[in-house]
């Protein structure tokens, strides 16, 4: 009888681990990762000896999930672009 008691507790706590042990799986974090293009133009104001530099938005691609970039230029010597991704 006390094989039977004692096997009978083992199970239901091996049964309750495992099932408050288990979590769902999660959903995966959808992102919205997208390569956006910049023209790039220097300017200098008027009466400052410092060049600045503008980056215009031209357009945007959606990319598969990534790490965000920083500028890279393409082709185009005053295009960049770089990958930007909503958190």
């Amino acid at each position: 009888m006390k094989n039977l008691l004692r096997s009978t507790v083992i199970l239901v706590a091996t049964s309750l681990m495992l099932l408050f042990g288990c979590t769902a799986e999660e959903e995966p974090i959808p992102c919205a990762c997208e390569e956006v293009f910049y023209l790039e133009q220097k300017y200098q104001p008027e009466g400052d000896d410092t060049w600045l530099l503008e980056r215009i938005e031209t357009s945007r691609n959606a990319v598969p999930c990534q790490d965000e970039t920083d500028f890279v230029r393409t082709g185009n010597g005053t295009e960049v672009s770089r990958i930007e991704c909503d958190d």
